[in-house]
């Protein structure tokens, strides 16, 4: 063993050279066609008008807390299709298709890193599985949401997600608020694992200006410096922290406030899951009762939702979610509160 190795890789147990992302995109089987991007252009301009306040339907991001099985992520899909066709004129619907889980220390990184589910890896099979369903979905016209814990990953299935999300966990990394900066859709940053609201204003404050962060070239897959202009469509998530809940009126008015002084003047989401209902599922449809009220006292900057729903509650691999039949009775008494 020489010098080198013994400086360099030296945990490093195995090395799998990618494709570029150009490469997979254009392989057969999930090419997309302009149809598909078309839904997805004007998907993001329907979030972009919620954000600011030009469209008043509120925007519900709903599904798996992670995609493990593609056949069940599009079972879910297909029935959300038609319930998200019949609350379309007051709820737009965008189903959480999450491939990506940081973790608080170790666990299941998600279908992008280990579609097997195995710990041995397999990311170029796993990004084909997630552009695979992705395009899927969107063909059930679905606008598609996913959390980026990797900077890298977005150049791989980007083109067809509508709603990113930085999360609880990246949120205050220098790096994911350089790429939130230069992500093509609308993102949501949420609030450290803390509750802090501070960091969550301050990365939102962050990701609408210029940054410089390190990339991956689309055509070749090389690494290369990236100056973004700022994404004006990043926006605060409350999810709760360590110090309780944060979707409560109080909670947000002080969030809405703190905002303002720091010049962002944008919509908020509030996430009815993690902290803010202690991860019991059973909990979110009274969270979001709860956001709906403030909207109808007048509150009209608090915009989307977030819910962790599943086939059934046992089903996911990461957080339990709402079994179907409750989040088919929360979106029909959503609909008909608003």
């Amino acid at each position: 063993m020489g010098l080198e190795d013994k400086v360099r890789d030296v945990n490093i147990l195995k090395r799998t050279k990618l494709p570029p992302p150009k490469a997979i995109v254009e392989r057969v089987g999930i090419e997309i066609d302009d149809s598909i991007r078309e839904f997805v252009f004007q998907s993001r301009e329907q979030i972009k008008d919620i954000l600011i306040g030009n469209d008043k339907r509120l925007m519900m991001i709903i599904g798996p807390c992670s995609i493990h099985s593609v056949e069940q992520g599009i079972n879910y899909a297909q029935r959300l299709q038609p319930l998200a066709q019949e609350v379309n004129d007051k709820i737009l619907v965008v189903m959480r298709t999450y491939f990506e889980k940081p973790r608080t220390t170790i666990g299941w990184p998600g279908m992008v890193y280990d579609p097997g589910m195995n710990g041995q890896g397999g990311m170029e099979n796993g990004i084909m599985l997630s552009r695979n369903l992705l395009r899927d979905v969107i063909r059930l016209k679905l606008p598609v949401a996913a959390e980026f814990a990797g900077v890298l990953t977005p150049q791989y299935y980007g083109d067809l997600i509508s709603y990113a999300v930085i999360g609880a966990r990246t949120s205050e990394s220098r790096d994911h608020r350089g790429l939130a900066s230069g992500l093509s859709m609308p993102v949501g940053l949420k609030n450290g694992t803390c509750g802090s609201l501070k960091k969550a204003i301050d990365a939102v404050v962050a990701a609408r200006h210029s940054q410089i962060f390190l990339g991956v070239n689309y055509e070749d897959g090389l690494p290369e410096e990236q100056i973004t202009k700022g994404n004006m469509y990043s926006h605060m998530i409350l999810r709760g922290g360590e110090n309780g809940a944060n979707y409560r009126a109080l909670s947000v008015n002080k969030a809405l406030d703190m905002q303002t002084k720091a010049g962002v003047d944008i919509g908020i989401v509030i996430d009815a899951s993690h902290a803010n209902s202690k991860k019991d599922p059973f909990k979110q449809p009274g969270i979001v009762y709860n956001v709906i009220g403030q909207r109808s006292k007048g509150n009209n900057k608090i915009v989307g939702v977030m819910v962790e729903s599943n086939l059934t509650s046992d089903e996911s691999k990461t957080d339990p979610g709402l079994p179907w039949e409750d989040t088919k009775d929360m979106i029909l008494r959503a609909y008909e509160l608003l």
